[in-house]
């Protein structure tokens, strides 16, 4: 009954709404310096996330003309999101990698949607690597401009996985039928 009562009182206590606002996005090169990983993959899985977490700093809040310092949880639905990396230019050491974005678009969180492409320029949050609605993110068939820009990766994982094909298929025994 106690949790009941608990999750009730969650339910209640809404956190503020604020709806996603994001600057200028900035050009390719600037977006490169500053992500701290930028990866072309193709999103394996998505994986739903709820948690409680504490408020960063606490917040404040007015109660009868008086501001005081919330120092509580605030629920943060979000999803993490696995990418089969095939090219990198930063921060990407292997062929996945697991960025976390929120499931509101109205809370900044990008739709990804499952077996397409993107080109990612993902920052560091308190959840590891992010990316959002604010983030420099585009679907791998409108991403041409910025790939001209961006020129020959650090870590090409798609050229490795073909020639890693192509080597299993030259040393793979031949068996033939034996004559009868």
């Amino acid at each position: 009954m106690k949790i009941l009562a608990l999750i009730a009182a969650a339910l209640l206590i809404a956190p503020e709404v604020v709806a996603c606002s994001c600057t200028e996005t900035p050009s390719v090169a600037e977006s490169l310096l500053n992500s701290k990983a930028v990866f072309v993959g193709e999103v394996e899985k998505i994986v739903l996330k709820r948690r409680w977490t504490k408020y960063p700093e606490g917040r404040e809040t007015l109660s009868g003309g008086v501001v005081l310092k919330d120092e509580g949880l605030m629920y943060e639905p979000g999803v993490t999101i696995v990418f089969a990396v095939d090219r990198s230019w930063k921060g990407v050491k292997g062929p996945r990698i697991e960025i976390a974005t929120s499931i509101d678009p109205a809370a900044c969180g990008f739709d990804f949607k499952l077996g397409n492409r993107y080109l990612v320029f993902a920052d560091q949050s308190r959840r590891g690597l992010s990316a959002g609605l604010c983030s420099r993110i585009a679907h791998l068939s409108d991403a041409s401009r910025d790939l001209e820009v961006l020129a020959a990766p650090e870590h090409d994982f798609f050229k490795k996985k073909i020639a890693r094909i192509r080597k299993q298929l030259r040393t793979r025994p031949v068996v033939e039928d034996a004559a009868p």
